[in-house]
C-alpha cells in the first residue's frame, strides 16, 4: 500500500468518523428537546393528573445525568428551570400537602440550583488572544465557541438532508448546495460544498470545476459582508 493510498484511507476513517458524531449530535439534541416538552405536557395537565408527584418524579429520575453530563444547553437550562417554577408554585397552592410533594419541592430546588449559570470565565488562553488581536472584545471569541461550531453543524446536517432527498449521486446535491451559496450568497451551504468536494477530493474525483465555482460563491459572500459592514 502506497504512502498515498495509506494517508486517504485515514482520512475516510476521520471523515467516518466525524459524521457519525454529527448524527450522534443530532439524536442527543432530539432527545434533550423530546425531555424537555415531555414537563411541559406534566406542568400543563396537572390538574387533570391523579398521580402528579409521581410523573413529576419520574421525570427526575429518567433526566438526573442532566445535571452532571454537558447534554443540554443554557437556553435548555433556563427553560427548564422555568417550568419547575411554574410545578413548584402550583404545589404550594395545591390543597393536598404531602410527604411526596415537599420531597418534588425540594427536588425542584436542587434542579433549580444546580441549572443557575456560572459566571463566566475568561481563561488564560482567550485573555492572550484578546491582547494579540488588539480590539477583538470576549463576545467576538465566544461566538465562536464549541458549541455554536456544533449547532453550524446540525444545522448543515438539516441542510445536507433537504438537498440529498431524491437525489442518485452527491454531485447533485453539491451541485444545489453551490447554487444556494452563490445566488442565495448562503454561507452554512457553502461551507457544506467546501466539505462535499474536500470528500470527493479524497475519493479521486475530478473536483476542480466545483472548486472553481466554490471560489465564486465565496468572493461574492465575502463582498456582501464588506459591503454590508461598511453600510452598517
Amino acid at each position: 500500500m502506497t504512502e498515498r493510498i495509506r494517508t486517504l484511507k485515514s482520512l475516510e476513517v476521520v471523515l467516518e468518523s466525524f459524521l457519525h458524531r454529527v448524527v450522534e449530535l443530532k439524536g442527543e439534541r432530539l432527545a434533550v428537546l423530546e425531555g424537555i416538552n415531555r414537563l411541559d405536557d406534566i406542568a400543563r395537565l396537572r390538574s387533570t393528573q391523579k398521580d402528579f408527584s409521581m410523573e413529576v418524579g419520574d421525570w427526575f429520575a429518567e433526566h438526573n445525568d442532566w445535571l452532571t453530563e454537558k447534554t443540554i444547553r443554557p437556553a435548555d437550562a433556563s427553560r427548564i428551570s422555568s417550568i419547575l417554577g411554574q410545578i413548584k408554585d402550583g404545589l404550594k397552592t395545591s390543597p393536598e400537602r404531602s410527604q411526596e410533594t415537599e420531597k418534588v419541592s425540594s427536588e425542584i430546588e436542587r434542579w433549580q440550583d444546580t441549572l443557575k449559570p456560572e459566571p463566566r470565565k475568561l481563561d488564560s488562553s482567550l485573555q492572550k488572544l484578546v491582547l494579540r488581536r488588539g480590539g477583538e472584545t470576549i463576545a467576538e471569541i465566544e461566538k465562536e465557541s464549541i458549541l455554536k461550531f456544533t449547532e453550524h453543524f446540525e444545522s448543515m446536517f438539516e441542510r445536507w438532508k433537504d438537498v440529498s432527498g431524491g437525489k442518485a449521486h452527491i454531485m447533485s446535491a453539491l451541485d444545489d448546495c453551490l447554487n444556494s451559496a452563490y445566488l442565495q450568497l448562503n454561507e452554512e451551504a457553502l461551507i457544506l460544498s467546501g466539505f462535499i468536494i474536500y470528500y470527493l477530493r479524497l475519493k479521486n474525483y475530478l473536483v476542480e470545476p466545483y472548486v472553481k465555482r466554490l471560489k465564486a460563491a465565496e468572493s461574492l459572500i465575502k463582498k456582501a459582508k464588506a459591503e454590508s459592514s461598511y453600510a452598517g
